[in-house]
């Protein structure tokens, strides 16, 4: 009888284990769609597009973290993002890789990998930039939604070259 009830236990364990790795799965897929919404945006220019990304997205009290230890409100991340916008002439390449989540109650962290390859002007010259950066991102839920709260930069390597 004992047996019956410890096989009972770990049926429901096992069930529940599988559920949370499916809702995780379901969570990573909407992360990875929220990304690319902003990627998206980012790469058409769009500024319109990243604003409201931006407005729906970004938690209270969000903030940003540069490898430099420059940090960004809401606010100045979206300058940040229109004074790019603004600079980049073409998107020649971009790739964002957005990590699984690790879930810890109404709080997750995942860390994001980010390839880009551009025209921007600088001091009036088209400049070829590249740049590899990765982040650990914290996000929360409120309610019912996951609001981003915060972006650290861990990892970046920036360069400038002569457009050939």
């Amino acid at each position: 009888m004992e047996d019956l009830a410890m096989i009972r236990k770990l049926l429901l364990l096992s069930l529940l284990g599988a559920a949370s790795l499916a809702h995780a799965e379901d969570l990573h897929s909407l992360l990875v769609k929220h990304y690319n919404e902003l990627n998206a945006a980012i790469q058409k220019r769009d500024q319109a597009a990243a604003e409201k990304w931006i407005k729906a997205n970004l938690a209270p009290g969000f903030l940003c973290t540069s490898k430099d230890k420059l940090k960004y409100d809401a606010k100045g991340f979206l300058q940040g993002l229109k004074d790019q916008m603004k600079l980049t002439r073409k998107v020649e390449f971009s790739k964002l890789v957005v990590g699984k989540p690790s879930i810890k109650g109404n709080r997750l962290s995942l860390n994001t990998h980010n390839d880009f390859k551009g025209i921007v002007l600088f001091d009036n010259q088209e400049l070829t930039l590249t740049d590899v950066s990765e982040t650990l991102d914290t996000w929360i839920k409120l309610g019912s939604t996951w609001k981003l709260k915060s972006i650290v930069q861990t990892k970046a390597k920036t360069q400038l070259f002569q457009k050939h």
